[in-house]
């Protein structure tokens, strides 16, 4: 018979349900911050045709994959969502991001109207506007203001409820980055003013694209900016990739660069004019696409992966690693939240590149685990698309 107290037999069972309860506790919280378990089929796959003016949706990434990489028919899509907003609108390039904690599906023109899909995973055909759809603009209050500028990639930030989109002006000579809080909130037909909406990033140029991190971070890179110093006070020009925090990059007055990968080291050619980043929570590391260098061949074309932490070290370092066999014509990236997940869209470029310029094909490539350094899949013609300009990736 044990000699316990009734009392002191009841501690173990009495310790042992609470941790189970801070266990749950803690998935709850590891899955709102995208380090849940790999979603069952891949997840549900977004993808924005320009030639129909309509998103695709795919509710098994991982049954395209399949297809694909055996060489199979790739099945139609299993809805597709359209609405009279969409008629006439062109996405910005990377303009789809999905947030799977609000249940909403964000699309970003050129112009900078910004389309809210509520309940994306239940939605079918011709959508009701407001019902199921709303809008509201980027920018200054008059259209003149709008039409000289360009909008780019954009990215959610689910855990803080944030909608992240970049802009530069016609000539790629002036950059900003949008972050609007809670923009599933934002009246409809409303305009938002910069004041208030965009960063404090001063003088930054050719923006190339945007990811949002975890713990209010973001991720932007610049194809130039403002002359930095390093701590020897030798000058540092051309192309940067930098960690914002909250609402602002973070600077200092001797004006060194602060959470900024700057360098020959880094391997971000000067002529940097288009491009994209991805940023994968689950393993904490930014892909940045990185183009041809002018008068190269396509094979100069790269994924480099980098460390979020390489942002709290030295400012010239090489990617941790490239991964091997990207396209040449690559032009946009998309990360899944939840998984390793990484997406690629084609398109066939413009003479002269500014900002906006070329035109989607229909083919996607598709990483399942870029971590192991293998080539992606090509998906030739996605079946329903003629232009692909974005790509989503949400759980269910």
């Amino acid at each position: 018979m044990s000699s316990l107290s009734p009392l002191k037999a009841a501690l173990p069972w009495a310790h042992l349900s609470a941790c189970l309860s801070a266990c749950v506790a803690l998935g709850t919280l590891l899955g709102s911050m995208g380090c849940a378990e790999p979603e069952e089929g891949g997840g549900t796959l977004y993808v924005y045709d320009q030639g129909s003016a309509s998103v695709l949706a795919f509710k098994a990434l991982d049954t395209l994959h399949a297809a694909a990489k055996d060489g199979k028919k790739v099945p139609e899509a299993d809805r597709v969502l359209k609405s009279r907003l969409l008629d006439g609108l062109t996405l910005a390039w990377g303009g789809l991001a999905v947030d799977d904690l609000q249940n909403r599906l964000y699309l970003v023109s050129e112009g900078g109207k910004v389309i809210v899909i509520t309940q994306p995973g239940t939605r079918n055909g011709t959508l009701s506007e407001r019902a199921e759809l709303t809008s509201f603009t980027l920018g200054g209050a008059t259209a003149s203001d709008r039409s000289r500028t360009v909008f780019g990639q954009a990215s959610v930030d689910p855990a803080n409820n944030i909608l992240y989109v970049l802009e530069n002006d016609q000539a790629g000579k002036a950059a900003r980055i949008w972050r609007v809080a809670n923009p599933g909130k934002v009246a409809h037909g409303a305009t938002l003013e910069r004041q208030g909406h965009t960063l404090s990033s001063p003088d930054e140029k050719w923006g190339i694209g945007v990811a949002a991190g975890t713990g209010h971070t973001f991720y932007a890179l610049f194809g130039s900016g403002p002359d930095l110093a390093d701590h020897a006070n030798k000058a540092l020009t051309g192309p940067r990739l930098r960690e914002g925090q909250d609402t602002a990059f973070p600077g200092n007055a001797q004006n060194h660069p602060v959470r900024t990968l700057i360098g020959d080291a880094t391997r971000l050619h000067p002529s940097l004019r288009y491009g994209a980043l991805a940023f994968d929570s689950a393993h904490h590391t930014v892909y940045a696409l990185v183009p041809p260098v002018p008068d190269d061949d396509a094979s100069s074309t790269r994924i480099l992966a980098f460390g979020a932490g390489q942002f709290h070290g030295h400012h010239d370092q090489a990617p941790q690693r490239t991964l091997p066999g990207v396209p040449g014509n690559l032009r946009i990236l998309a990360q899944s939240p939840t998984s390793e997940w990484l997406l690629g869209a084609a398109f066939t470029p413009a003479s002269g590149i500014r900002p906006g310029q070329g035109r989607g094909t229909s083919t996607l490539y598709l990483w399942k685990t870029p971590g192991e350094d293998q080539p992606p899949v090509k998906l030739a013609n996605l079946p329903g698309a003629t232009e692909i300009r974005g790509m989503a990736v949400a759980t269910k």
